[in-house]
């Protein structure tokens, strides 16, 4: 017959929090105070987070190259997809949350003539940091009014490049 070694004592009842009978404090005690985290110590972006960022700038860009050329609209981003060498919903599953892996962002880099590395870096400009509606307004007019001078250049002769020329550098001086 086999003697159990515990005495009734050791033996937790069934009153015992499981905690105790392992060596934890109870549950309910409050945990230390933690002190906050200083602003300047707060987490670096994610280089998924980056990548993904990044891949924004370039389907930007993309979508205003194929604009300008006089490309409509609808269908940009399955030419961009086409453009990556990948499937548009592999584009729209990365535009939400799928992570770029650090092959595909090779692939992306060599086919938008990027150099190696330049998906996982920070590109954020000044512009780019600002915030508010406004920035959002003024990028978007911005970008507007590059769009129709770039038509206007492309659709002139050299008198009118001229009389465009000259007037933008009148606005500047």
């Amino acid at each position: 017959m086999l003697h159990d070694s515990h005495s009734p004592q050791d033996t937790p009842s069934v009153d015992t929090p499981i905690d105790a009978t392992i060596g934890l404090p109870p549950a309910n005690t409050a945990p230390a105070a933690q002190t906050p985290c200083p602003a300047h110590h707060q987490a670096a972006p994610s280089t998924h987070s980056i990548r993904r960022e990044n891949l924004q700038k370039l389907l930007t860009a993309f979508a205003q190259q194929q604009l300008a050329a006089g490309q409509a609209a609808k269908g940009i981003e399955q030419a961009f997809a086409a453009h990556l060498q990948i499937s548009p919903s592999m584009l729209s599953q990365i535009k939400r949350s799928r992570n770029i892996s650090d092959a595909l962002a090779n692939q992306i880099e060599r086919l938008c003539d990027r150099p190696l590395g330049w998906l996982s870096m920070s590109h954020a400009s000044d512009k780019d940091t600002q915030t508010g509606a406004q920035t959002g307004i003024q990028s978007f007019t911005e970008d507007m009014f590059l769009t129709l001078a770039r038509q206007a250049w492309r659709a002139a002769d050299a008198e009118k490049r001229h009389k465009l020329r000259s007037a933008l550098v009148k606005c500047l001086t």
